[in-house]
C-alpha cells in the first residue's frame, strides 16, 4: 500500500511516514510528512538514539519537530465542535 492509496481513503492532504530502525546499541528514528497533492516530501526528520538515558528526551524532541513542522503550516482557526471560541 502507497502513501498515496492511505492519504485517499482517509481523505488527508498531508500523511506522516517513516521508519524505526534498530542497529546493535542504535535506534534511528525517520519520519516525513508528505504533502499528498502536491506529491513530495514537504520535511522530514531523523534521529540517531545512543543510550536508553537519552531515549525518552530524543523522542519527545523528534515528536515536536514534527509537529511544529505540520502545525506551521495551519493559518485558520480550529472551531470546536460544541459552538465554543475556536482555538488560536
Amino acid at each position: 500500500v502507497c502513501a498515496r492509496e492511505i492519504a485517499s481513503k482517509f481523505n488527508v492532504n498531508k500523511l506522516l511516514t517513516g521508519e524505526i530502525i534498530q542497529n546493535e546499541n542504535k535506534i534511528i528514528i525517520t519520519g516525513e510528512v508528505i504533502d499528498i497533492p502536491k506529491k513530495k516530501v514537504e520535511f522530514s526528520e531523523t534521529i540517531t538514539i545512543d543510550s536508553e538515558s537519552e531515549e525518552s528526551a530524543q523522542v519527545e524532541d523528534f515528536a515536536k519537530k514534527i509537529a511544529g513542522g505540520t502545525l506551521q503550516e495551519w493559518e485558520h482557526p480550529i472551531y470546536n465542535p460544541d459552538g465554543s471560541p475556536p482555538i488560536t
